[in-house]
Formats: structure tokens, sequence, C-alpha cells
């Protein structure tokens, strides 16, 4: 089982490497803000990449958690963004 700060490490890990591809791609290190609306129809996209990984891989365990931690990095960046509300 893995702990929580090595899922929170992989998460950080996946949003340097996005932040990486907007500069690669000669964008400013903040690209202009997404909305709320349009990182949830990223989440939806990419969960659907992974249920579709999972019904058509052999071994799906892998490349889906993969995706999940993009998903995580995704969900982690709209609150960078659009702001965060602690529970």
């Amino acid at each position: 089982m893995t702990t929580r700060q090595e899922a929170y490490d992989a998460i950080d890990s996946e949003r340097s490497y996005q932040d990486s591809i907007w500069q690669d791609q000669g964008h400013p290190e903040q690209p202009n803000p997404l909305t709320v609306g349009e990182f949830i129809l990223m989440l939806e996209k990419y969960t659907e990449f992974a249920r579709t990984c999972w019904v058509n891989e052999p071994k799906p365990e892998i490349e889906t958690l993969k995706i999940i931690r993009k998903i995580a990095a995704i969900a982690v960046n709209c609150m960078e963004q659009n702001g965060v509300l602690k529970r």
C-alpha cells in the first residue's frame, strides 16, 4: 500500500510535468487560467480515458493508475487557478 505522502508526491510530480509541457510549448509560466467548468470537462474526458483503458487493456492497473495520477493533478491545477476551499 502507498502512503498518503507518496500519493501527494506523485501528484506533485505530475503537476510539475504538466507545467513543463506548457513551458516547452512556449507558453508563459502561468497559462491563461481555465474556468472550473473547463477543468470539469477535462476531468470527465480523462475519466473516460481511464474507463476505456480499464475495459480494453489486458492488465489495465498500471496504465489506469497513470491516468488517475493525471486526473488528481488536473484537479489540483483547478484549485491552484480558481481557489481552494478547506474542509
